[in-house]
């Protein structure tokens, strides 16, 4: 009688070995889902605010007097025409008095100013001599 009991003990591990398994198999499918997720950071605070249009990239710079709005160019979304930016969809991207919207644009009364890179000196060019 003793080595039936024996026995019988050796069947609950193969149980107790599949429940382990199923319970790790879906703590990673949870963890997984949770990793795509990610925590949620609002766009704009995560980076330096910019816009993108037509090519051209612009980075927040500084405030503005409703005074110094010009036109609306565009909305900022996904539209073939619309600016590209981490600031919420449907806003009103306006031109700046005073600039070309290759310069300058606004939203709200946030300027916005195209970034301009400046070309590294060559270390082949020096100055010029007498």
């Amino acid at each position: 009688m003793s080595s039936t009991r024996k026995n019988n003990k050796w069947l609950f591990l193969p149980i107790i070995i599949a429940l382990c398994l199923i319970v790790g198999i879906g703590a990673v499918i949870v963890a997984n889902r949770v990793s795509q997720n990610g925590p949620h950071i609002p766009p704009c605070e995560a980076m330096r605010p910019y816009i993108q249009y037509h090519n051209l990239m612009y980075y927040e710079t500084s405030q503005l007097q409703s005074s110094d709005l010009g036109n609306v160019v565009t909305t900022i979304g996904d539209g073939a025409n619309q600016a590209k930016s981490c600031l919420s969809s449907g806003a009103t991207v306006y031109s700046v008095k005073g600039y070309p919207i290759t310069t300058h644009l606004a939203v709200g009364l946030t300027l916005f100013v195209a970034y301009t890179p400046t070309p590294a000196p060559s270390p082949a060019a020096s100055p010029a001599k007498p």
